[in-house]
């Protein structure tokens, strides 16, 4: 299951901090939840999506587990490396 942690700022800096130490920034939203801010490290959270075999999957933020489907991506368009996920 891929692991992440809360983001509890959501400023310009916090974020290039995070980005720089090699976590993919996410948001987790639905029906019924408030919105989650999020971070998973690059590496594993693409190992998981290409291990995954259904479009619903795991992960576990803080002490809560989620199963979500990824609605967006961005990608930076010089270096093809994941920016943000929803």
């Amino acid at each position: 299951m891929l692991e992440g942690i809360i983001r509890e700022s959501i400023d310009k800096k916090a974020t290039k901090a995070l980005r720089r130490d090699g976590f993919l920034i996410a948001n987790i939203y639905g029906k019924g939840i408030e919105n989650i801010n999020a971070a998973f490290k690059s590496n594993e959270f693409v190992k998981a999506v290409k291990n995954k075999t259904s479009l619903v999957f795991p992960v576990k933020v803080g002490d809560n587990e989620y199963k979500v489907v990824i609605q967006e991506y961005q990608k930076d368009p010089v270096t093809s490396q994941l920016l943000h996920v929803d």
